[in-house]
């Protein structure tokens, strides 16, 4: 039902001065040298395609579908119910003392997530905000 196969990201990501990756034997998200610890199987899903798809406008039907692959429950996931993930995610991070690196944006016409790259508000033309 859940996401579960590990994705076979080797690269690490930068993030300010650490490092966030993905383990591809064991599937274990890192920050520098430390693991993630209780991320959800929704959270998992949402963090491999973000690291697949580092600084790309994701959106939440994007996300949706990789973190909820399953049809049916696909079809029942509300925008409020990945702004929950999305939040209780943010909050996990920043106890690894992780810098604010999830940016939601607002698009037409549904907007999305996007990871930074370096952890740091990119200068983006607005032209290139929206897909």
């Amino acid at each position: 039902m859940f996401y579960s196969q590990p994705a076979q990201i080797t690269y690490p990501m930068q993030i300010d001065t650490q490092q966030l990756w993905l383990h591809a034997d064991t599937g274990e998200f890192f920050i520098g040298s430390k693991p993630i610890e209780g991320l959800t199987p929704i959270q998992r899903g949402i963090l491999t395609i973000m690291l697949d798809r580092v600084g790309v406008y994701l959106t939440k039907t994007d996300i949706i579908n990789a973190a909820w692959p399953d049809d049916i429950a696909r079809e029942g996931v509300s925008d409020d119910a990945l702004f929950q993930q999305m939040s209780s995610l943010r909050k996990r991070l920043r106890r690894y003392n992780a810098q604010p690196f999830i940016v939601t944006w607002r698009g037409i016409p549904e907007g999305g997530y996007r990871l930074l790259r370096n952890g740091r508000f990119l200068t983006i033309p607005s032209h290139t905000q929206t897909r």
